[in-house]
């Protein structure tokens, strides 16, 4: 079995990285989306089989009235700095190879940590109508830390005329919704440099997690959100701290929130493990059964 950096460097290789989806008879035929997956799509244990699926990030959460939908992935794990394969292999690259498949048609750009960076840049360059970023880098310098954490040992040169994009972002005056989390580390001093951007809109959720502050479910209904009820968010929500709870009832039907909050609960107050070998059980914090049979 071929180990992992050698299995991303011949996917790189020999396959294209993007993929195009159109639904002509959306609601708005002249929109195209494109979809940035994040570093971490392939830094976890199911990157061998995210590759045999062939998987890119928010394929479940499309935004139902556009008419395009454009999926990208960074399969060097480098943000985005080698392009997407051995064709298309630098951000210029990339930028240009987007330009053409959404020439005529309006774009919304979206991603998550470096997906987000490469969200901005791209929204940037083809004048979106608006990008949402959720944990997205906007400077990756070597002075950002954890900057190399997580990169293919064969990727590079690093290209750095992209690594800081503030001006590049808010020159472009493309307005960028960012989803941020208050208490994470990698977040905290994006969000103050970015708060500094006059094209911006801060969502400061109260949260430790780089990428993973929505809920999962949060995610289809944020991005179908339209522009002015994203903006109309942002303003409701500007200088604040949102809860969890907050951004779900917001975003979310009942049905949804009865789904998240009684998961949470079960999780808490009753545990349960039997299979061969082992038999766990605690309710209401109190452990009735814990047995692990002696190996041998």
């Amino acid at each position: 079995m071929m180990n992992k950096w050698d299995a991303l460097r011949q996917f790189y290789l020999e396959n294209p990285n993007y993929k195009i989806i159109e639904t002509p008879d959306a609601a708005e035929p002249d929109l195209a989306v494109i979809y940035f997956s994040s570093l971490g799509t392939f830094n976890h244990d199911k990157w061998q089989h995210r590759l045999e699926t062939d998987y890119y990030e928010f394929h479940r959460n499309p935004v139902r009235r556009a008419g395009k939908h454009i999926y990208v992935r960074d399969v060097a794990l480098a943000f985005y700095m080698m392009g997407v394969n051995s064709k298309v292999n630098s951000i210029e690259k990339l930028l240009e190879l987007l330009q053409n498949l959404t020439a005529g048609y309006k774009v919304v750009t979206v991603g998550v940590s470096s997906g987000g960076f490469m969200a901005m840049l791209a929204g940037a360059y083809l004048k979106a109508q608006y990008v949402i970023s959720i944990s997205g880098i906007i400077d990756v310098g070597p002075q950002q830390p954890g900057f190399a954490a997580g990169t293919s040992p064969w990727a590079g040169p690093w290209n750095f005329n992209y690594l800081d994009n503030r001006k590049i972002v808010e020159s472009s005056g493309v307005p960028v919704f960012q989803f941020e989390s208050s208490r994470c580390s990698v977040d905290f001093p994006n969000a103050e440099k970015m708060r500094q951007m006059q094209n911006v809109r801060i969502f400061n959720i109260d949260s430790d997690s780089h990428g993973g502050q929505l809920n999962s479910l949060c995610i289809a209904p944020l991005l179908n959100l339209s522009f002015d009820q994203i903006e109309a968010l942002s303003r409701r929500y500007s200088g604040k701290i949102i809860s969890q709870w907050t951004i779900n009832r917001t975003l979310l039907p009942l049905k949804h929130l009865l789904r998240i909050y009684l998961t949470l609960f079960r999780k808490k107050l009753f545990k349960f493990k039997f299979k061969p070998g082992r038999k766990h059980l605690t309710i209401l914090g109190i452990t009735f059964i814990d047995y692990e049979k002696p190996m041998g």
